[in-house]
C-alpha cells in the first residue's frame, strides 16, 4: 500500500484579539483597520465626543475673540472720552461758558445782538520801545504776567475776555449772557487794575484803560481757530478812548459815565476829536464815592 502524507493544516489565527479598556471601548489588532472592531453604538459615543471637543473650542475661541473685540471697543470709548473732555475743556477756555455749551450741543453758527454791553480796551504804555530793548524771553514773560493779572481779574468780575491784540487786551461784561451790573462791574474791574498795578515789576507799570458801553453785534467766527468776537461802534469807541487815554487812568465816554451813576467820581476832560465820531466830551473815572467815605 502508497502511503501519502498530508500535511497538517496551520492552526487558524483568529481574526482579532480584542483588549477592553476600562472606558468599554475595544482596541482591535486587527492587520485590517482597528474601526473594524468598533460596534456601532461605539461609533456614535466617539463621535458625539469629537463632536463635542470641537464644539467646545470654537465656542471658547469665539469667546475669546467677542472678550478680546469687546476689551477694544471699550478702550477705543475711554479714548474717545478723554479726547472729548480735552476737547470741552479747551472750548471753556477759549469761548464764554454759554458760547461754549451751544458749540457743544452741535450748533456750528453763532450770532445774537445785545443791547447793552461794557467794552474795555486795556493798553501797556511804552511795550512797543520795551520789546526793542529786552531779551524776547524776559519781554514774553513779563507780557504774560500782565496777562496772567488781567485774566485773574476777568475772573474775579466774571467779566468775558476776549481777545488780545499785541499788548491790548480787550474785555466785556453784558454778553453773551445779559447782566444789569454789565457797566459797575467793568468800572470796578478797570480802577482795581490801576490800584494794583504798583505790584508788576517796572518797566510795565502803566495802562492807558477805555471803557464804552452801548449795543454790539457778538458771534462766532472762523473755520481755523474760530473766535467769540464783537463788532460795533460800542467796540471802535472803547478803542478809540484807550487810543486817547492818559497813563494810569481809565477814560470813559459820557454814556458809560451815565450808565455808572451818582456811584463814582469823575473828572472832566476837554472835549476831544476822535476819529470817526467827531469831538465828544469824555471822562476819567477816579474811583467810587464810597471808597471817599
Amino acid at each position: 500500500a502508497v502511503t501519502t502524507r498530508v500535511p497538517k493544516a496551520a492552526p487558524p489565527r483568529p481574526a482579532s484579539a480584542a483588549l477592553t479598556r476600562d472606558d468599554g471601548y475595544a482596541v482591535q489588532h486587527s492587520p485590517a483597520s482597528w474601526r473594524a472592531g468598533l460596534s456601532e453604538q461605539q461609533y456614535f459615543i466617539l463621535g458625539g465626543h469629537i463632536i463635542g471637543v470641537a464644539t467646545c473650542w470654537t465656542l471658547e475661541s469665539a469667546t475669546r475673540k467677542n472678550y478680546l473685540a469687546e476689551q477694544e471697543i471699550i478702550a477705543a470709548h475711554r479714548a474717545t472720552m478723554v479726547e472729548r473732555e480735552k476737547s470741552d475743556q479747551l472750548l471753556d477756555d477759549v469761548f464764554p461758558s454759554s458760547v461754549a455749551t451751544r458749540l457743544k450741543n452741535g450748533e456750528s453758527f453763532i450770532a445774537n445782538g445785545h443791547q447793552a454791553v461794557s467794552v474795555l480796551f486795556i493798553d501797556l504804555v511804552g511795550f512797543t520801545q520795551l520789546t526793542e530793548a529786552k531779551p524776547p524771553e524776559e519781554v514774553v514773560a513779563l507780557l504774560d504776567q500782565h496777562f496772567g493779572r488781567l485774566d485773574d481779574l476777568a475772573d474775579k468780575y466774571n467779566a468775558s475776555k476776549i481777545k488780545t491784540i499785541g499788548d491790548a487786551y480787550m474785555v466785556i461784561a453784558g454778553a453773551p449772557e445779559t447782566r444789569e451790573d454789565h457797566a459797575t462791574a467793568l468800572a470796578d474791574l478797570a480802577l482795581d487794575l490801576v490800584s494794583s498795578l504798583s505790584d508788576i515789576e517796572a518797566p510795565m507799570t502803566s495802562v492807558r484803560v477805555g471803557l464804552h458801553c452801548g449795543p454790539v453785534v457778538a458771534g462766532v467766527i472762523g473755520r481755523k481757530r474760530p473766535a467769540y468776537d464783537l463788532w460795533g461802534s460800542t467796540v471802535n469807541l472803547s478803542s478809540r478812548l484807550e487810543g486817547h487815554g492818559l497813563p494810569g487812568k481809565v477814560h470813559v465816554s459820557s454814556e458809560m459815565k451815565a450808565a455808572l451813576g451818582d456811584a463814582y467820581r469823575f473828572s472832566r476832560r476837554d472835549p476831544i476829536d476822535i476819529k470817526g465820531f467827531g469831538i465828544l466830551q469824555t471822562w476819567i473815572l477816579e474811583g467810587r464815592l464810597s471808597e471817599d467815605t
